[in-house]
């Protein structure tokens, strides 16, 4: 799970092993469907999919960066990141060696030859 020498996780294993648990608990598992709406009722929860409809009595939903969109009466305080899953080898350009880095109170300006390139 944990990689000694790049601090990465890896969570094929451990998705794995929660889907078997589950099943093992009576979980039913839907892929690749578009969830439409979804309501509680009674005693259960009502799930309506482009491809069926479902009564559950309890219900996850594992949607990733959609999460905000298919519960926003939820309203909860999510903040969706990018996570970079892969890294490449850059060539050095010789003119970046040389660029001046000013830190400022108000932001990092970056200067070449007098010439504000960018406020960060």
């Amino acid at each position: 799970m944990f990689e000694k020498r790049s601090g990465a996780v890896f969570p094929e294993r451990s998705i794995s092993y929660l889907i078997n648990k589950s099943i093992d608990n009576g979980a039913v598992h839907k892929y690749n469907e578009k969830v439409i709406s979804w309501k509680k009722e009674s005693s259960c929860y009502k799930v309506i999919t482009d491809k069926n409809e479902y009564l559950t009595e309890k219900i996850i939903f594992s949607s990733g960066a959609w999460i905000k969109n298919l519960l926003p009466s939820l309203n909860l305080p999510l903040k969706i990141e990018r996570q970079v899953l892969f890294w490449f080898v850059q060539k050095i350009i010789k003119s970046y060696l040389t660029i001046q880095i000013y830190l400022i109170q108000v932001g990092i300006w970056i200067m070449e030859k007098n010439f504000i390139l960018s406020q960060i």
